[in-house]
């Protein structure tokens, strides 16, 4: 009777058993084959810091600095005059301007002006010679003489394009000579020195109300926040005959016209 049980029994517990043995064999094989996989496919601990720590930083802040204005701060002996808030000056050594036969001449002063260049920029050198340009529109830069005229005392050439204004010692050969310190527009000069004698005419009448010395060269202008017309330098004792809100009206060697009041100490009298 117990032979015939056994005979159904036993096989069915080595079934079980197997089923048993089975179940973690498998088990075993998914936790390996679970590693094995996260190797293959490069989710690694390692990499999961790396995310976690590049989560962490902070995103770089871009700060975008507005461009300086360069040409109210060139050296003392160069003045430029109508330039807009994007025009660009720089002055230049021999190196900058980059060609022996002007540097064989004798180069006394250079300036480069690029960015917005409006359509009348005079470009003005404490020192008298002789004016040449170099055109930014070619590569190279082409030569060409530049008109000279006298403003102030200064050696000015008027250009309407980026480049490279050169003042010489000699004059550079050119097939039609350079034309050397005359004024570019006659007539409008002839206009400008009547209406400025008659200024210092009745400047001249009365009384200046103080003198000031400048703490820096300030431009000299034809009506309060106006038309430059002029430079006056750092240190110049000038007298005030008006005071108009942040201006003084002076005379300069002169030249009637009105400088800013903020750049100034007094002397002596009373400013107002």
């Amino acid at each position: 009777m117990f032979k015939p049980i056994a005979r159904i029994v036993i096989p069915l517990l080595l079934l079980f058993v197997f089923f048993v043995a089975a179940g973690g064999a498998l088990a075993q094989f998914d936790v390996l084959y679970e590693e094995d996989r996260e190797h293959l496919n490069g989710d690694t601990d390692e990499e999961e810091d790396v995310e976690e720590e590049e989560a962490d930083e902070e995103p770089e802040t871009i700060i975008k600095r507005p461009k300086a204005e360069t040409c109210p701060e060139m050296p003392e002996g160069i003045v430029i005059i109508g330039f807009v808030a994007p025009t660009q000056c720089q002055q230049l050594t021999l190196g900058g301007i980059g060609r022996v036969d002007l540097i064989q001449l004798g180069v006394a002063d250079a300036a480069d002006i690029w960015g917005v260049v409006p359509g009348s920029l005079d470009i003005c050198f404490q020192q008298s010679g002789y004016l040449v340009f170099l055109d930014a529109a070619d590569s190279p830069r082409t030569l060409a003489p530049l008109l000279s005229f006298e403003r102030d005392g200064m050696t000015c050439g008027r250009i309407d394009r980026p480049g490279t204004v050169v003042l010489l010692h000699n004059p550079y050969p050119f097939a039609s000579p350079l034309v050397p310190a005359s004024a570019p527009e006659p007539e409008a000069d002839a206009e400008a020195e009547a209406a400025s004698a008659s200024v210092t005419e009745a400047v001249a009448e009365s009384a200046p109300n103080c003198i000031v010395k400048l703490t820096e060269a300030l431009f000299l202008r034809e009506a309060p926040g106006g038309r430059i017309i002029g430079i006056v330098w750092m240190n110049s004792e000038v007298p005030v005959y008006e005071t108009a809100g942040d201006w003084y009206k002076i005379d300069f060697e002169g030249q009637p016209g009105y400088i800013s009041r903020d750049y100034s100490k007094l002397l002596s009298g009373d400013c107002g």
